[in-house]
């Protein structure tokens, strides 16, 4: 019987160090649950709402990559060239009651905005982007105001 016992204790110490290594991940604190804290650990701004952008001549092109959890506001997203507001073509958002700004539509997973340049905007140009979003989770970013060349 005692070295069932033992052999019970030498499996356990075995399999210990493979349980408690996986749990301690830092890639399942990011952006989910802490289990040594109550509170959700939030990803930095950057890293919920990865933002890319490509040009083809008189269109840019913006895409965001949205992490599980997050959400961007359609309402938030603006994009200025040269000082001048331009229209933004998107596809439409999903409907969301929100607990600060009501109803609104809002982007999960991913987003792209096709961006029109007039015909003067032929060389390099500069875009003022700004954006909001969310974590489910019940944290809102403030509003993020980035520049790209293109």
């Amino acid at each position: 019987m005692s070295h069932i016992r033992i052999n019970i204790f030498l499996l356990c110490l075995f399999f210990t160090p493979v349980f408690i290594g996986e749990s301690l991940s830092a890639s399942e604190f990011e952006g989910g649950y802490d289990p040594f804290q109550s509170a959700p650990v939030f990803l930095p701004v950057d890293k919920a709402f990865r933002l890319s952008a490509t040009r083809d001549d008189s269109i840019v092109k913006l895409y965001w990559q949205i992490q599980p959890g997050y959400y961007l506001y359609k309402h938030k997203l603006k994009v200025n060239v040269e000082d001048t507001p331009k229209f933004l073509k998107m596809a439409p958002g999903k409907e969301k009651h929100d607990e600060y700004f009501g109803d609104v539509e809002v982007y999960y997973e991913e987003l792209e905005v096709e961006v029109s340049l007039s015909e003067q905007n032929t060389e390099n140009v500069e875009l003022w982007i700004e954006f909001q979003g969310c974590a489910e989770a019940g944290i809102c970013y403030p509003p993020r105001k980035i520049t790209i060349s293109l």
